[in-house]
């Protein structure tokens, strides 16, 4: 086998494995839009965050992107996969700032195509990462997380618009 069908293999099989732990779980219906319900059992496996990690504030002329249950920004609740969000519009030449809090249960990679993707960048239950980069590209770039988690799928179509100057 070559290194991409090995990658493909074994992306397909943690993704398996993610699956089938969610459902032994009990924890699925937290997984789908609608109403949540939850079992006691899953609740004291997986308790959620009350409020968001100490440091999760918008910085001053920039973005704050929180990953929680419902995606990137509630992204399951906008439309995601099929419709692209967050989406960060920007001009050119322009410094981007963006706060990346997690107040989810468990781990979340967080990445900008092109100007944030030459390492996995993991966001820890609780952490708070700082993001900074200027737009130096016109074009459009993918936002998506980089850790396959139970909501994967919902966290790959986020969008960052740089405008030509």
């Amino acid at each position: 086998m070559n290194r991409t069908t090995l990658f493909v293999v074994g992306t397909l099989v943690a993704f398996a494995a993610i699956a089938a732990a969610v459902f032994a779980t009990g924890i699925a219906s937290q997984l789908l839009p609608g109403p949540v319900t939850t079992s006691t059992s899953a609740q004291a496996a997986f308790p959620p965050y009350t409020g968001l990690p100490a440091g999760c504030v918008k910085p001053p002329g920039g973005y704050l992107v929180i990953a929680n249950i419902n995606g990137f920004n509630d992204s399951i609740e906008h439309g995601a996969p099929a419709a692209s969000w967050p989406v960060i519009n920007v001009t050119q030449g322009s410094a981007v700032d963006i706060t990346v809090c997690n107040a989810d249960h468990q781990a979340h990679g967080f990445q900008v195509a092109h100007y944030f993707d030459s390492n996995i960048e993991t966001v820890d239950p609780g952490q708070v990462v700082h993001v900074s980069f200027v737009a130096d590209r016109a074009g459009t770039f993918d936002i998506y997380c980089s850790i396959p988690c139970s909501i994967h799928i919902y966290m790959q179509s986020g969008k960052l618009n740089v405008l030509p100057t």
